[in-house]
């Protein structure tokens, strides 16, 4: 064979090897995230007299009803202070359909005290007390020129209960009785498509409404941070005691309580019952919240 015969042949092998090489693999998009609801502190609400007969921007409505609240003894991660009752809701409520997020808190407040920073105001706003989520319920009804839920003076700080026509924090039995969706399971799907936490959330917070809702439309109840309630914590009433209607807690106590699983903390905590509470004062980089008001 002449050279030049040996080196067309090994130009040939080559070319047919490169016909046969695996192509390297194609960059893989992440999915577009959704739209988020609209915002209860955008600008074109700032000043506007809410009308509180209708839905607030952002809100979705939960409506009245039973349903049992706590764990039944066979649910997996199951604690003792999840014992299972009966609990009416009597009025209708809106609630938040996401937490509140970063771009809405300082909007409202004008900081931005989270510690993830790097999702452009969609993550939602945590670091925050418990006292500085219900400022941010009294200044929203301040924006909407609603009353006001609470007496605030420092740390002391007074409800006019579930009957306000403002904005405040879900009370804890209203809290789970959204975030069920009207599901009695431990969660409303599956783990890894409605909640961020330990094991798929890489160790930071996500944009709210980047998993799938509960049927009543409310977002990240589960996983991504836990959200403070207002009521102090407490357990829960003995077995076989009456239904309790609308429970507010009891009036005094050292912690509050906080609700739905975190990016931080396993899949055992982001269930509907789970619950754990803190000193008010504490702001930790897994708790944020969101608001909620009565519709009567």
């Amino acid at each position: 064979m002449t050279r030049l015969s040996l080196v067309f042949s090994v130009l040939i092998a080559l070319s047919a090897c490169g016909k046969d090489a695996p192509k390297p693999p194609e960059e893989v998009k992440e999915a577009p995230l959704p739209p988020l609801p609209p915002s209860a502190v955008s600008a074109e609400n700032e000043g506007e007299k809410a009308d509180p007969t209708k839905i607030t921007p952002g809100f979705v409505r939960i409506p009245a009803g039973r349903f049992a609240m706590g764990s039944p003894p066979g649910e997996l991660k199951r604690s003792k202070d999840e014992r299972q009752h009966q609990v009416t809701i009597r009025w209708p409520f809106e609630i938040a359909a996401t937490e509140v997020t970063q771009a809405d808190y300082k909007a409202l407040i004008g900081k931005n005290p989270a510690n993830n920073k790097e999702c452009g105001g969609r993550c939602p706003v945590e670091q925050v007390s418990w006292f500085e989520a219900v400022h941010y319920c009294n200044e929203l009804s301040r924006r909407r020129k609603l009353p006001l839920c609470y007496v605030e003076n420092g740390l002391k700080i007074e409800f006019k209960g579930v009957a306000c026509g403002g904005y405040r924090l879900p009370t804890e039995a209203e809290w789970e009785y959204a975030a069920r969706g009207g599901s009695p399971k431990a969660r409303h799907g599956e783990l890894n498509k409605v909640a961020w936490y330990d094991l798929n959330a890489k160790g930071q917070s996500h944009p709210v409404a980047s998993k799938r809702p509960n049927r009543y439309g409310v977002y990240d109840a589960l996983g991504n941070v836990f959200e403070w309630v207002w009521d102090w914590q407490a357990p829960y009433p003995v077995p076989g005691a009456a239904p309790t209607a609308d429970p507010i807690g009891p009036p005094t106590g050292d912690n509050r309580v906080f609700r739905g699983g975190a990016y931080k903390w396993t899949g055992g905590e982001s269930r509907a019952a789970f619950r754990n509470a803190y000193g008010p004062k504490n702001k930790v980089e897994w708790i944020g919240f969101r608001c909620a008001r009565s519709l009567r």
